[in-house]
């Protein structure tokens, strides 16, 4: 190919645009940054103990932990057990809280935990689901949900 002199500056102007063009788009975009600079990758999480499909529990403490990653850095992770918050969201790793399984009936539960970055960014809620041992048949009156019907 022959250029001719008076192109020699747009051509180098144009390839360099390619060249931008073209390591932008084989990046994947941005890594969870918008244009504007604003995080919007959400972090992860997963439940390191117990193991999903535990059973036979044992009443008493139970330790609930979970890890979580983000690009910039995990803000909080929240625990769950049956769709109730379980303690205060933790804000430093290693993320974990205790559960007192005497507070629940015995069989099933599900363990659920999330995680949230500054941006206000969430992780989808991650579960297992657990059998606590025992012979419990109800929650304790101290943990039961209370309702009341109009008079």
């Amino acid at each position: 190919m022959k250029l001719h002199r008076g192109c020699k500056r747009s051509w180098a102007r144009g390839a360099l645009l390619l060249t931008v063009v073209v390591a932008a788009a084989s990046c994947g975009g941005g890594g969870g940054y918008s244009s504007s600079g604003a995080d919007t990758q959400a972090p992860t999480a997963a439940i390191s103990a117990p193991a999903n499909f535990a059973s036979g529990i044992p009443a008493g403490m139970m330790t609930f932990s979970a890890t979580a990653t983000d690009n910039v850095g995990v803000a909080s992770v929240e625990f769950q057990v049956d769709g109730v918050a379980v303690g205060a969201a933790q804000t430093s790793a290693p993320y974990s809280v205790s559960v007192n399984t005497n507070d629940y009936a015995s069989g099933q539960h599900v363990l659920r935990v999330r995680a949230s970055d500054a941006a206000g960014n969430q992780s989808a809620w991650t579960s297992v689901t657990v059998g606590f041992g025992g012979t419990r048949t109800s929650r304790p009156a101290s943990r039961a949900i209370r309702t009341t019907s109009p008079d």
